[in-house]
């Protein structure tokens, strides 16, 4: 009872990755996890359509930041490109989204780039992107209280697709390509153990260091990161 006693009175925080996390805190936006690191309080967005993982990923992370919004209004605000597909020619995803966002993915319709996301979401909050980034990238972002949208693979052996634009320009592509938001990562900063993840297909899960790397690799590790 005595050690209840104190426990209630004095409140006591571990330090964890750079990080001072408080047990007794309250109404915050990160929490410490079991292996010293931090996952922030990202709020969970399913994607509504087929191919709208980008939309819905940028509404969790816009959601976290406070901006009301919603999957349907950022796809109002969305850039499309329109340009059918035949053979070996198809949109810019670099310029907009590519084919039906109601379709299948490299049939009928694919998606959108870091570029033109960055740029919609300044209209609610701030941000940038980054290609060929890096583990310390995404984690000094969580340090600071910013989820990252990422680009990955879906499978980890997705087909690396090229088509060209109807003006010329090459587009490298992945077969099942796929956006999550990363909200949180155990271990250290600088070698995590893994990754916390809002996945707007599958959920709320936890994606393991290597599993994660090969899925960002298979895209050049592009990202899109806010900023205050």
């Amino acid at each position: 009872m005595k050690l209840i006693y104190l426990l209630a009175l004095f409140s006591f925080s571990i330090q964890a990755s750079d990080i001072q996390c408080d047990f007794f805190a309250v109404n915050t936006d990160q929490s410490c996890t079991p292996f010293g690191g931090i996952k922030l309080d990202v709020p969970m967005a399913k994607q509504k359509r087929p191919l709208s993982c980008e939309a819905a990923a940028l509404t969790s992370a816009l959601n976290y930041f406070g901006a009301d919004t919603t999957e349907e209004k950022i796809i109002e605000q969305m850039p499309f490109d329109k340009t059918l597909k035949t053979k070996d020619v198809w949109g810019d995803p670099n310029l907009g989204f590519v084919g039906d966002i109601d379709g299948r993915s490299i049939i009928s319709g694919y998606g959108i780039y870091w570029k033109p996301i960055a740029r919609l979401s300044s209209q609610w909050k701030k941000a940038d992107w980054i290609i060929n980034g890096s583990i310390k990238d995404i984690t000094d972002q969580i340090k600071q209280k910013r989820p990252v949208l990422v680009w990955i693979s879906a499978l980890k052996d997705a087909d690396i697709i090229f088509w060209k634009t109807t003006s010329g320009k090459r587009v490298r592509a992945l077969q099942d390509q796929h956006v999550i938001v990363v909200s949180g990562y155990e271990g250290s900063a600088e070698l995590p153990l893994g990754f916390h993840v809002m996945d707007p297909d599958e959920g709320m899960r936890f994606m393991d260091y290597n599993d994660f790397i090969a899925r960002w690799d298979r895209f050049e590790r592009p990202a899109v990161v806010f900023k205050d």
